[in-house]
């Protein structure tokens, strides 16, 4: 088993540790939206360096998972890398960016994290989320 682990690992950028504390920073800002509602500038501001984890996060993802050819999944990974792109831009242009989309990101990278073979999952995430 160890073994396996350390192959997995040697593919990505990513060693199970931080895999986990990505994935728990995600469910945790998840359920700060869900829960508190209550965003501040300088919540904005600790978040934007998250941003571009997420980047490297679903990249990684994405290369790992080359076999996986379910049109939701490669969906998915390509609605992530836009709204990054969408977010970092914002970023750099204005220096703050819009807390829907960010939510929205991470909902979808959760989906992809959790669900990347049940084709109807993000379907309903999204109209449960009024998209």
């Amino acid at each position: 088993m160890e073994i396996e682990d350390e192959t997995m690992d040697s593919h990505s950028e990513y060693s199970n540790d931080e895999k986990y504390k990505n994935y728990e920073h995600l469910v945790e800002t998840i359920k700060f939206f869900q829960t508190e509602g209550r965003i501040t500038e300088d919540w904005i501001e600790n978040e934007k360096h998250v941003i571009e984890r997420w980047r490297d996060w679903i990249y990684d993802f994405s290369e790992l998972n080359l076999d996986v050819q379910d049109k939701t999944f490669r969906r998915a990974c390509r609605d992530a890398e836009s709204l990054i792109s969408f977010l970092m831009n914002s970023i750099r242009t204005t220096k703050t960016f819009d807390p829907k989309v960010y939510y929205i990101l991470l909902v979808t990278i959760k989906f992809i994290c959790d669900d990347i073979f049940n084709t109807d999952s993000l379907d309903d995430m999204m109209r449960n989320i009024g998209i």
